[in-house]
């Protein structure tokens, strides 16, 4: 991403600002008083629900990076009131931060303190930073756990930490209930330079107390490294001056999520904004991001794993398994299917945006649920069978809003196959599962067929 043509970018937004004049609030990180501690039972809090979150913001706002381009910087404060023993897990607080390859998200000024109320008067306990700890999730996600301290019934516990990401394309959403406990303060704010573009998605039933937009200028340091090998070559760092666009979304007094027997996930009710990265600037040109699902499917076939498993003609796939005569296309997709669960180890179901040669995985015979269902395909196919791969959200993920292709809401890959006119939808990563059977959790509205001409969106 270049500014070489100029260094300020001038831009004109024009933005729907609306303002619900409202009572605001005053927070201090560690300004706890004893009338903190008064949270009586109402309408929104009871001593049975464990805790009452009494406070919680997110901002997001973007700084120039060493790479040419922007980094978001993402900040989250949570102040919580135990209520009693069932909320006291409250206090063990888990980060996840996004890697490929060397390049890390990085977390940075943590402060957590709990706050009690003894004899009248506050007293406090700060966490000891060497209690932070890391854990590897998987290649892509690493784990920054830490607990905070002496904390007990009738406690306050309060933290903060801030978030750089060189990910633009994963700017954090903002969860304004819990499915748990009552929340009495909730907001979120962002600050979007023009030369990013993201379409905003709105989920759930409550309305917000306060909602506004406005405009506004920022100047941003971007920095182009040197090339590498090049003697006498500095970096270039320019001072780019661009506009913005800001929100603020605040609810208040909100009741937790009421799970009823028949909701499998409550991640698809509770009230939330998201966001999908549609469209970039940089001095130049334009470019759009995915802002359509046949963008986004094309994107994803460019793909080398995709182009094995649909296009290519895979000369390295010798005659893997012996079809014994079997001529019935229901027979030969089983058989090949039933193949694939016995020979082959599915080692990661966390990542489908992760590509892996899918020679390797046929080699090794073992690869991530991207990697074994796309295998899957390429057999098929090789063998006449119409057989395309199908993204889906897991439930404990969320659905998928049919109207906008957030495509990394998506996090499983499945074969879709038709055969003499019907569809059967198949998962050779897990070996329990039989033809035409998927995990339960599969089972969560939309899945998309990557179709090479017209991809296709389709109820499950």
């Amino acid at each position: 991403m270049l500014f070489n043509r100029f260094a300020t970018v001038a831009c004109c937004a024009v933005i729907s600002i609306t303002c619900f004049c409202q009572k605001d609030i005053s927070y201090k990180f560690g300004n706890i008083t004893v009338k903190d501690f008064d949270v009586a039972d109402s309408k929104i809090v009871h001593e049975d629900d464990g805790a009452v979150i009494l406070y919680e913001a997110g901002e997001t706002h973007f700084v120039g990076n060493k790479n040419d381009w922007f980094s978001y910087v993402f900040t989250c404060t949570k102040r919580i009131k135990i209520l009693n023993k069932k909320a006291l897990d409250l206090a063990n607080v888990v980060i996840r931060l996004y890697k490929e390859d060397e390049n890390e998200e990085v977390l940075s000024e943590i402060k957590a303190t709990t706050f009690s109320l003894n004899n009248g008067n506050v007293t406090s306990v700060n966490m000891d930073k060497t209690g932070i700890f890391t854990e590897q999730e998987d290649k892509n996600h690493l784990l920054k756990k830490f607990t905070l301290p002496a904390v007990q019934e009738g406690s306050i516990i309060e933290y903060t930490y801030k978030i750089t990401s060189p990910y633009t394309f994963n700017m954090p959403s903002w969860q304004f209930q819990s499915t748990r406990y009552p929340v009495l303060w909730s907001e979120y704010r962002v600050s979007i330079p023009s030369t990013l573009t993201y379409t905003s998605i709105r989920q759930g039933y409550d309305s917000f107390y306060i909602k506004k937009g406005w405009s506004g200028v920022e100047n941003y340091m971007v920095t182009k490294q040197a090339e590498k090998g090049l003697l006498g070559d500095r970096d270039e760092t320019l001072n780019l001056s661009t506009g913005t666009i800001n929100y603020r979304w605040v609810e208040k007094d909100v009741k937790p999520l009421e799970i009823e027997s028949y909701i499998s996930s409550p991640k698809n009710y509770i009230d939330k904004i998201e966001f999908q990265l549609s469209g970039t600037y940089d001095g130049e040109d334009k470019t759009k991001v995915w802002n359509t699902w046949n963008v986004a499917s094309e994107e994803l076939l460019k793909e080398d794993d995709y182009q094995d498993a649909i296009v290519n003609d895979n000369y390295w796939i010798k005659d893997f398994a012996d079809l014994n005569g079997i001529t019935n296309q229901t027979d030969v997709a089983k058989y090949i299917f039933k193949y694939v669960q016995k020979n082959y180890t599915c080692t990661d179901t966390s990542d489908i945006f992760k590509f892996e040669p899918l020679r390797n995985v046929y080699k090794n015979q073992k690869g991530s649920v991207r990697g074994i269902n796309l295998l899957l395909i390429a057999l098929l196919r090789k063998n006449s069978v119409n057989a395309e791969p199908a993204l889906l959200s897991t439930r404990e993920n969320g659905f998928i809003n049919p109207n906008y292709p957030v495509i990394d809401k998506f996090n499983y890959l499945i074969c879709s196959a038709i055969i003499n006119g019907k569809r059967y939808l198949l998962d050779a990563s897990d070996a329990s599962l039989g033809f035409n059977q998927l995990p339960d959790k599969c089972y969560n509205g939309y899945m998309y067929i990557l179709l090479l001409n017209l991809p296709e969106l389709r109820v499950m």
